[in-house]
């Protein structure tokens, strides 16, 4: 078995048969797809085992309900290919995208290939083909490294966990956080960083398809708290490994945090007393903080160490100190 493509599954009835019609229509045909039902409560775990009986390259598990991180570290477990993909159960891939992944990953020994994605809802069925203008190889350090280069480390196609094949051995260690979201963010830049030769295909073989209902979608305190510690989590996986990573992991935590609390206030984001969790996240890394905030977000920590003008503060977004001293002036 060369490819086993990890499918998890959580009541998306209406979505599930598009996604598992794309997959099985690809034009590589040697892989395993694994569909991890997570409890689901509608009709999705009965049309699993409906396309399981019509194709044997499909295995059903059925599991209780505990997040789409276990179900992937189901899946993985239960991988039998040489390299391991993922789609999530309302995406759509092009029928050629496993077949020039799989290609490019063996011409060029290539450990993972990344591809490009869009929000489309439909196979485009174009006959794509690898060039040197839209192919690249890079190291998994260097990937990494982009990441904060381009997006000052928010989550990407980069890290995302689907635009991808792997081979199975850089899962070898790594187990997604149990219960938690933005599960690609806390984990996939570990993987990416074991491959010595990444190639990175510049074509939008992943059609990622978003509903307003999806895991991500939509903004809560708990998913901010994930997102605050998957970043966290990042940081501190750097601390004693690479210091440049480091300190642009403290400043994507810091970030987050700050545009958290901000949201907050400004009603973006449902909460209760999350507000002082955040205060203790800001405190916790206070020293951290420290090394890469600018004067002005050194000031706004100092304050909230001190339990001064707090409120004000983040009611008014974090203002620059020459605001802060008109507004004492006054």
């Amino acid at each position: 078995m060369l490819l086993s493509i990890i499918m998890p599954v959580y009541n998306v009835e209406q979505y599930l048969p598009a996604s598992l019609d794309s997959v099985l229509s690809q034009t590589f045909r040697d892989f395993e797809l694994i569909l991890v039902d997570d409890g689901s409560t509608d009709t999705s775990g009965k049309i699993c085992d409906q396309y399981a009986k019509r194709d044997n390259r499909i295995r059903v598990i059925h599991k209780k309900n505990e997040g789409v991180s276990e179900a992937r570290n189901v899946g993985v477990a239960e991988a039998s290919g040489d390299y391991i993909g993922f789609v999530d159960s309302d995406d759509i891939i092009e029928p050629i995208m496993y077949e020039l992944m799989i290609n490019a990953a063996s011409d060029y020994t290539c450990e993972i290939i990344q591809c490009e994605h869009d929000r489309k809802s439909t196979q485009s069925n174009i006959k794509y083909e690898i060039t040197d203008e839209n192919f690249t190889i890079s190291t998994g350090e260097k990937v990494v490294g982009d990441i904060f280069i381009k997006t000052g480390g928010r989550c990407t196609n980069v890290l995302a966990l689907w635009s991808k094949i792997y081979k199975r051995e850089l899962f070898d260690g790594i187990v997604f956080p149990y219960g938690k979201v933005y599960e690609d963010e806390a984990r996939t830049y570990q993987i990416i960083l074991k491959a010595k030769k990444v190639g990175e295909l510049n074509i939008p073989l992943y059609h990622y398809v978003k509903r307003d209902n999806s895991i991500i979608t939509g903004i809560s305190i708990n998913k901010c708290l994930d997102k605050a510690w998957a970043l966290k989590d990042r940081m501190e996986f750097f601390r004693n490994t690479n210091k440049d990573f480091y300190l642009k992991s403290v400043l994507s935590y810091l970030n987050c945090l700050k545009s958290t609390y901000v949201n907050m206030y400004k009603g973006f984001v449902v909460y209760t007393n999350e507000d002082k969790v955040i205060q203790k996240l800001l405190m916790d890394n206070y020293s951290d903080f420290q090394l890469v905030a600018d004067k002005y977000t050194l000031l706004y920590l100092f304050m909230i160490k001190h339990k001064i003008m707090i409120n004000w503060i983040v009611k008014n977004e974090f203002e620059p100190i020459q605001k802060i001293i008109a507004r004492i002036k006054k």
